[in-house]
């Protein structure tokens, strides 16, 4: 698993939040929103975005990458006037963004929680889910069965 995904337009505040974040440039991997690095990568712990002016390249990124991001922990990166529009639109809440430059010291507790936090389900929650799939695996519904909640009955007199 990729520790970090750092992903930016400009190349040199790219290598400056690597330089920052405190891992080595083996366990991050960082590129243009529209850079392939990503897609042989493996599912990172964590992910910083920097967002500016329009944010359809991240928009787009995110869309393509979404099922090697489920779980991974966010940090957007923008500025004050699109924060706001940036809750909405990632789907994020306002702890997860950082207006201006994000602080080291920051950067490097995001990354240490990110890496450390397991996406595993707890005991009692792989109980629960099996427990659900087995009920619900009991009963076969048929297409004809299905079918008959979709048919609308009109008598008319």
């Amino acid at each position: 698993m990729s520790k970090l995904w750092i992903v930016h337009r400009q190349a040199a505040r790219r290598e400056a939040l690597v330089r920052l974040c405190g891992l080595s440039p083996e366990e991050v991997v960082s590129g243009h929103p529209s850079s392939d690095a990503f897609a042989a990568s493996a599912s990172p712990a964590a992910i910083v975005l920097a967002v500016e002016d329009d944010a359809e390249l991240e928009l787009d990124f995110c869309h393509r990458h979404r099922s090697v991001l489920t779980g991974s922990r966010r940090l957007i990166l923008t500025s004050q006037d699109l924060a706001p529009e940036l809750c909405a639109l990632f789907g994020v809440t306002p702890e997860e963004i950082v207006v201006g430059a994000p602080d080291e010291r920051a950067l490097r507790r995001f990354v240490r929680h990110a890496t450390a936090h397991r996406n595993a389900e707890s005991l009692a929650e792989r109980s629960d889910r099996e427990r659900i799939a087995a009920r619900f695996s009991a009963w076969p519904v048929s297409y004809t069965h299905l079918r008959a909640h979709e048919t609308v009955l009109v008598i008319s007199y």
